[in-house]
């Protein structure tokens, strides 16, 4: 690429693309944001207002058109992500997706093979391998403190937290799913990059609607957009997962929107070597404290790291993306892994509708 600023467009004019993708652009000294899209024609326009953004429109394929754009974040609900990322593919514009990938396999599959035959960059937005907290971790491993790790633990319950009644995440046709296509897609995805990315064999889950379809635990995000008498909730609202890889190692996941927990409720992902253990714990992501332990000769050697961020993740995931487009670096979360994630989550749900394991 010249020197020439890169352009790039918003495709979701929801929350996380004005609060987070539309600044951390901005932030970036050699981007111009020139488009943000939205299907509610009203919401683009205010977006883009606001950030100064020249261009709103209602249809993607308007943006796709701008001359010379070079970059998209796919900020749309799940179900769009697909569509709108393969016609950007396919437009030669580099992706930035937010998770889940798509919604079914096929689609995940076919966002890949787009990526890949026309040469453009299609990262999806695992933010968590962004956290110092997660990169410290993920560098006790790498240098061989845990030594083969064989368990893992991860998990992220929140007490009350749904995201919105009348909102798309808790409408199934739109999201795919509740909670754990949320924020379990993280802890999972925060879990298999840590170690190493084991090769899983077989899932076993269960999902369950407890609080929702109650009308119970709504949670900040998403509350401005709560509208009496449209409370539809026909997705998971607490989901758990046992996971068997090829190497023999095992990861358990537990994820909540809503639950009977403490107020704070938990977030955390715990490690488990041959060598010595490791584990995040967290109130507040990113802020977190990492802890690693060991046994030697019977003593414990174990020390404690605090890690604190004062920016998003979504900030250094932006800038590393960009760096990817520039041909400067290669993408932190690889094609390989994302069909990978996008394979257990899907075998997750299906177990949990069968009541059976599901080999991958």
């Amino acid at each position: 690429m010249s020197a020439r600023k890169c352009k790039v467009g918003v495709i979701g004019a929801g929350a996380i693309a004005s609060q987070v993708h539309v600044p951390a652009w901005q932030a970036l000294p050699d981007v111009e944001v020139v488009g943000v899209v939205d299907a509610k024609l009203a919401r683009a326009r205010e977006v883009a207002g606001k950030a100064g953004i020249a261009n709103a429109f209602a249809d993607y394929r308007e943006l796709l058109a701008i001359g010379g754009l070079d970059a998209v974040s796919v900020c749309s609900p799940n179900a769009f992500h697909a569509e709108h990322s393969i016609a950007a593919l396919e437009a030669g514009v580099n992706v930035l997706c937010e998770k889940p990938m798509s919604l079914k396999l096929a689609d995940a599959d076919r966002m890949a093979a787009t990526a890949r035959r026309t040469g453009k960059v299609l990262m999806i937005g695992m933010t968590s391998r962004f956290r110092p907290d997660i990169e410290a971790l993920r560098q006790y491993v790498d240098d061989g403190l845990l030594g083969d790790v064989y368990y893992m633990k991860a998990g992220w319950l929140r007490r009350s937290g749904i995201p919105g009644y009348g909102s798309w995440f808790t409408n199934k046709e739109l999201s795919g799913g509740g909670c754990l296509l949320d924020i379990g897609v993280h802890l999972l995805d925060m879990a298999m990059w840590v170690a190493g990315f084991p090769r899983p064999v077989s899932v076993t889950g269960a999902t369950f609607a407890k609080f929702g379809n109650r009308g119970m635990a709504l949670g900040g995000w998403g509350a401005d957009i709560y509208r009496q008498g449209q409370q539809r909730f026909d997705v998971d609202d607490l989901a758990s997962a046992f996971v068997r890889m090829e190497n023999g190692a095992v990861l358990t996941l537990e994820v909540s929107w809503a639950a009977h927990v403490g107020d704070h409720g938990e977030n955390y992902v715990r490690f488990m070597g041959t060598e010595g253990g490791a584990e995040m714990s967290s109130r507040f992501p990113p802020d977190a404290t990492v802890r690693y332990y060991n046994l030697r000769n019977g003593q414990s050697c174990d020390s404690t790291l605090y890690v604190a961020s004062s920016k998003t993740p979504h900030w250094t995931e932006i800038a590393h993306f960009l760096s990817c487009v520039k041909g400067e670096a290669q993408p932190r979360v690889t094609l390989d892994e994302s069909l990978i994630i996008a394979r257990l989550l899907d075998g997750i749900y299906q177990s949990a509708e069968t009541g059976r394991e599901v080999l991958l």
